[in-house]
Formats: structure tokens, C-alpha cells, sequence
């Protein structure tokens, strides 16, 4: 895959990405939470996409098109959304990456009630990916504002014919058969949308309708009854739900496009300034688990484990109980030669997860190294291998034994360990040195 076609793609994957965290020192990252506004976050925005500009490659920088019109898009700026998708098509019309530079250019056109325009934008998306999810039910949502119901029908069925678990595509279906009187179809698919989502309101509220057109009203109102029921669990969700000021989603919008940025330079493997933009994003919009996560990552993937220390506590602030989390920091720690620091948490994390063999046995090996509490490092391994028995966990028990000089339960291990993995020859020789030394 050539690297335009993989940036793009990586992109219709990653452009609603939220936000990061890690500070950063660079002057360009010193905006500061407090002074992004509605009215300054989108040119702020821009200004980012300029810079990144100015550090990418000529194949690179259509990805970065692609996140300018992502941008606007976002701020219904949809004309110069248009002109900045456009700038990030590929020469080659059908090449796959052009598929959601496409789709994007349709939703502009959609958005604008320029529905055949949207048309034969999502048309060319189904050219380049037949298989592309949802793109059938927007050529239908089109085809049903220009009151063609028929195509759109059509274009409904197909899209369940390639996502047969899409509720969306099956309540549309449902209420054009229902539309074209077809009382029995209109109910097989309402229903059907309903068994794949049963959050989902509006089949209720059609099934009673056909129910009602079918004369049976004691079927219509236990429909609309759980119509009504279905849509106050939808508004106490809502209501249960804090929502953003305006200066609140104006910093997430900035930090998005500050992370879709960083996901630019790491899909064009560069690191330093995916770490940079990341670094921004964070210093707008700090604490996103997810983001911590992957700039955690990234951090670790170019062995900057102190910074990715740093990254993995703050996830631990916000999950303290997450037993992965506390593993993840183990091992960084370990990475540096740190042990003394690394089991603390291999310790918690097998506390957490008392039934996961890989972190009891994690465990109990920092614990052999730093020649500490070796009935506690048995009796993890002894665990550990009744709950998934592998060869490494019985090598590191036969070491444990032959430490508390148990040497017959350590030459039990070691044959274990063997059996599970008979072409280790370290295991051999180490069985044959035990053997030697029971024998003499």
C-alpha cells in the first residue's frame, strides 16, 4: 500500500479521535485551555494544519487536506470543506483511500440539500469500495429526498444485503415499505431493527402505526406504550448526561484536530512530531483515557518510558482499579531496570485479576529477582500454572523451588515445562543439571 492511500485510510478511521495528554514545552503549543472560543477555535485549528504543513512531505500532506476539511466540515464551513476533500483526492479516481474523501464530500453536499450532487459523490465511494459501510443507506436517505422511493428502497436492501446487522438501514426499509403500503414487509424489517437495537425508539412507534393500519389497535398501543417507554430512558440518558459549554466543545474540537494531526505523522512513522502534536492536544484538553492511551503507546514505542511512566499514572488516577493499567506500568518500569518500582504494581495488578496467570507469574518472577518473599513468588506460580499451564511459568516454579531447595517439586517443574515445550534445549540443560545435582 503506498503511503497517501495508507495515511487517508488511516484517517477515515481516526478523524472523530478525541483528545490527548502530555504537556509540552514548545512555544506553539502554549494555547491555553481559557483562550479557545467558538469564534477562534476553527482558525486556531487551521493555523495547526498549516504548521504541520510545513513539516510534512509532499505525499503526506493530502492526509493533512483531508483533516483541514474534516475541520470545517465540523464547523458547517461546508464550501471550504469541499475545496479542502477535493485537495485530498488521489490522482488515481478508484484508488481505495479516495473512498472516504468521497463520503465526505457527499455529506457536505447532503448537508447543503444538494442531494444529487451527494448522489454522485457517494456513488463514486461505492466504486472504489462496493463493501462500504453505510454508503447504501446515504445513497438512500438521497434517493428518498428526491422522492425516488422505489431506487431508495432498493438501495436500503442492498445496504442490509452487505451489513445484515445494521438496525438504521432496516427501520429505513421498513418505513418506506410502510410508505409504499406494504404492511407486512414494513413489519418484518421494523421488527428485525428492533432485535438489533433495542434502544432504539422509532420501530416501536412504526410498528404501531402498521399495527393500527392492520386494524389491531390492542397490538398499536402496547407498541406505542413501549414507544413512550423507550424514548424517557432515551431522555433520562440525556438528562443524566453533563453537556459541554460552547468553550468546552470548542477545546475538544481543537484537541481532536490537534490528534488527528499526531495520528498523521505516526501513520507517516514520525514520531517526534506525533509526540508534539499530541503534546498539544493535551495541554488543551487534558485527561481522555483513550488518548492518554495511545500517546502511552507511542511513548513506549520509542522507548521514552519515563514520559510513558508518566502518561501510564495518570491513567491509573483516573482507573485505579484497572489491573491492565497497573501491569502496563510494570513493565515499563522493568524496561528500565527498575524493579523496585515495577512490583508495587505487578503485585496490584495480579491482586485485581487474581484468576490471570500471565500477571500472577509476572509477579512472582520480580519477586525472584529481587530475592524477596519466595513462598509468595510459589504460590503465585503454583497458581498461575493451575490456571493456565505454560512452559515459562513451570521454568520460572522450578527456579523458585530450587531456591527454597524443594529439589524434587523443581525437576517436577522443569519436566513440565519440557513437556509443554520439548524443543527448548534451555529447558534440557537445565533439567540434566538438576538430575546431576539429585544424583550425586
Amino acid at each position: 500500500m503506498n503511503r497517501p492511500l495508507r495515511l487517508i485510510l488511516f484517517f477515515c478511521l481516526f478523524f472523530s479521535f478525541p483528545a490527548w495528554s502530555e504537556t509540552s514545552n514548545s512555544p506553539s503549543s502554549a494555547t491555553s485551555a481559557s483562550s479557545l472560543t467558538p469564534s477562534s477555535v476553527i482558525e486556531y485549528c487551521l493555523n495547526q494544519i498549516d504548521q504541520a504543513q510545513g513539516f510534512a512531505s509532499p505525499d503526506f500532506k493530502s492526509a493533512l487536506e483531508y483533516i483541514r476539511g474534516m475541520t470545517l466540515y465540523r464547523a458547517f464551513r461546508y464550501e471550504e470543506a469541499i475545496e479542502a476533500f477535493k485537495k485530498a483526492l488521489l490522482e488515481t479516481e478508484t484508488a481505495p483511500a479516495n473512498g472516504p474523501v468521497y463520503s465526505m464530500l457527499g455529506a457536505c453536499r447532503f448537508k447543503q440539500s444538494r442531494f444529487e450532487d451527494a448522489l454522485k459523490w457517494y456513488r463514486k465511494e461505492i466504486e472504489t469500495n462496493p463493501k462500504s459501510q453505510g454508503t447504501y443507506a446515504r445513497i438512500g436517505a438521497c434517493l428518498e429526498k428526491l422522492n425516488r422511493n422505489e431506487e431508495a428502497l432498493k438501495s436500503y436492501l442492498k445496504c442490509i444485503e452487505n451489513e445484515p446487522h445494521n438496525p438504521s438501514a432496516h427501520y429505513y426499509a421498513a418505513k418506506l415499505y410502510f410508505d409504499l403500503g406494504k404492511m407486512d414487509e414494513a413489519r418484518q424489517y421494523a421488527e428485525r431493527c428492533h432485535e438489533l437495537d433495542e434502544r432504539f425508539s422509532e420501530p416501536h412507534y412504526l410498528l404501531a402505526q402498521i399495527a393500527r393500519k392492520q386494524g389491531d389497535m390492542d397490538k398499536a398501543r402496547a407498541y406505542l406504550d413501549e414507544f413512550k417507554n423507550t424514548k424517557k430512558r432515551e431522555f433520562a440518558i440525556l438528562d443524566e448526561s453533563p453537556q459541554p459549554t460552547d468553550d468546552e466543545s470548542s477545546q475538544r474540537l481543537a484537541a481532536q484536530t490537534l490528534a488527528d494531526i499526531a495520528g498523521a505523522f505516526d501513520a507517516n512513522h514520525d514520531a517526534e512530531h506525533a509526540i508534539l502534536f499530541l503534546k498539544k492536544a493535551d495541554a488543551i484538553n487534558p485527561g481522555n483515557d483513550e488518548i492518554l492511551n495511545t500517546l502511552g503507546s507511542l511513548l513506549i514505542r520509542n522507548q521514552q518510558y519515563d514520559e510513558a511512566a508518566g502518561v501510564l499514572k495518570r491513567r491509573i488516577a483516573l482507573k485505579p482499579h484497572s489491573a491492565d493499567l497497573h501491569y502496563e506500568l510494570a513493565g515499563v518500569y522493568a524496561r528500565m531496570n527498575r524493579l523496585e518500582e515495577a512490583e508495587p504494581h505487578y503485585r496490584q495488578a495480579a491482586l485485581l485479576a487474581p484468576d490471570n496467570a500471565q500477571y500472577l507469574a509476572a509477579h512472582a518472577e520480580a519477586l525472584l529477582r529481587l530475592k524477596r518473599d519466595l513462598p509468595l513468588a510459589i504460590n503465585l506460580l503454583e497458581d498461575a500454572v493451575s490456571i493456565h499451564p505454560n512452559p515459562e511459568a513451570f521454568d520460572l516454579l522450578s527456579k523458585a523451588y530450587f531456591f527454597s531447595r524443594q529439589l524434587e517439586k523443581s525437576i517436577d517443574a522443569m519436566r513440565r515445562a519440557i513437556e509443554l515445550a520439548p524443543n527448548n534445549m534451555d529447558y534440557q540443560k537445565k533439567y540434566q543439571k538438576l538430575i546431576s545435582l539429585r544424583n550425586r
